[in-house]
């Protein structure tokens, strides 16, 4: 006996329906296939009444937060290479525009013999939020301590001035460093020293006076705006403008190539003429680099990746950043912010996010209609009938059917 069987002989006992008549007979022999039909409609009413929806290719509109702030990040040291949320953004100090206030964005600043520092802050709504970050030196690290004759000369440390001697500098790197002593009057010293981890490394100049009775040699004195310009005569370093004038002594008489470098101007170039005793003063003005900003979509394409690139006038390319996908369906979107700056926005992609940029259709769920839930339905009954039409065409043997319906009959 099967189950359907078991479940049909309950219900029509409980009614005192106990004699099986050759109708019923049929019924119960093809009982299961009744029920299966039954099974699958009722599945087919469930589903359509719980989902009421289906899969249909629509257009997709993408949802942006409106709510963006900034961030002016500074660093000590500076010069230090900014990332946030994992992106890189610039060479601090730095400013990083239209960043969603939604979330906390983390902050991590990196530099060479550095450790990282990472800091977590929240952006507020068309506002800029200044943060300041410090990077603590490496663990592998030495000392010089540098000394002349005669003192309160300028020490250069790798190009850059550090004091007047004497001078003890801490916390460098280990390996080699090149040491520049400079004077007015005197020629100028370096040397290339290795500065061993925790250890100092002494450096001892005995600068020598220069003889201003050649009459074929002559001074230049160096003025710039802003200081802090490295200037160098026929391509070699000579040192660091500051508020007092920087005096190279005893230069051949005869053409000069002069140039003067500062991060964030243009690079100064000038052919002088230094005459036999002459001192040549020049007052330099730089001018600020010209940054232009390209991007290869046309601005704000979330359905096409593009490549945001900062450019100097000169065709250095200062900052190079291309639009990916974050998660699954989130898009940072790189576009030139101001002609010479670079920004992002983070967008969400209904559709999904895949190779840099929005798919442009999804399928999504819509509303199935009344009717065509009532015709599938109506579908559903049609097929459990004709399969069961189907099975009664073939006549059962009722006779033996009958007989032993009436045994169990007796029995009950």
């Amino acid at each position: 006996m099967d189950f359907c069987t078991f479940i049909y002989r309950k219900i029509y006992k409980s009614a005192k329906l106990l004699f099986l008549s050759t109708k019923e007979v049929i019924i119960i022999r093809y009982g299961k296939l009744l029920a299966i039909s039954s099974f699958i409609l009722l599945f087919a009413l469930i589903f359509f009444a719980t989902s009421g929806k289906h899969n249909t290719v629509v257009a997709v509109t993408n949802q942006t937060n409106t709510s963006y702030g900034n961030l002016y990040i500074q660093t000590n040291p500076t010069t230090s290479y900014v990332f946030v949320d994992g992106i890189y953004r610039g060479i601090s100090p730095v400013t990083v525009y239209d960043l969603d206030t939604s979330f906390t964005h983390v902050i991590k600043a990196t530099k060479l013999e550095f450790q990282d520092a990472i800091s977590y802050v929240n952006a507020l709504a068309g506002k800029t939020t200044s943060i300041f970050i410090i990077l603590n030196p490496l663990t592998q690290q030495g000392n010089i301590y540098v000394q002349t004759n005669p003192t309160q000369s300028n020490i250069y440390l790798d190009g850059v001035f550090r004091d007047l001697s004497p001078i003890f500098i801490a916390n460098i790197s280990v390996g080699n460093h090149t040491v520049l002593a400079n004077k007015p009057s005197y020629s100028n010293a370096s040397q290339i020293v290795t500065v061993l981890s925790g250890q100092t490394t002494n450096v001892y100049f005995n600068l020598q006076a220069l003889n201003y009775t050649n009459q074929s040699t002559g001074i230049l004195s160096i003025i710039t705006n802003p200081t802090g310009a490295a200037i160098y005569l026929d391509n070699q370093f000579k040192g660091l403008t500051t508020y007092q004038p920087l005096i190279i002594y005893a230069i051949p008489a005869g053409s000069h190539n002069l140039k003067a470098t500062l991060n964030n101007y243009e690079n100064y170039n000038q052919a002088v003429y230094i005459g036999p005793n002459q001192v040549l003063a020049l007052n330099i003005n730089m001018t600020r680099a010209a940054y232009t900003c390209t991007d290869s979509d046309n601005g704000v394409d979330i359905y096409k990746q593009g490549t945001a690139v900062v450019t100097k006038s000169d065709g250095t390319v200062m900052q190079r950043v291309t639009d990916f996908c974050t998660e699954r369906n989130k898009l940072t979107e790189y576009y030139c912010a101001t002609g010479s700056s670079v920004a992002s926005k983070l967008y969400y992609c209904n559709n999904g996010c895949s190779y840099g940029a929005c798919s442009t259709r999804n399928i999504q769920k819509v509303p199935l209609s009344v009717n065509t839930i009532i015709i599938a339905v109506l579908l559903l009954i049609a097929v459990g009938f004709a399969l069961g039409w189907k099975k009664l065409k073939k006549k059962p043997n009722l006779k033996l059917k009958s007989k032993k319906a009436a045994k169990k009959k007796k029995r009950l």
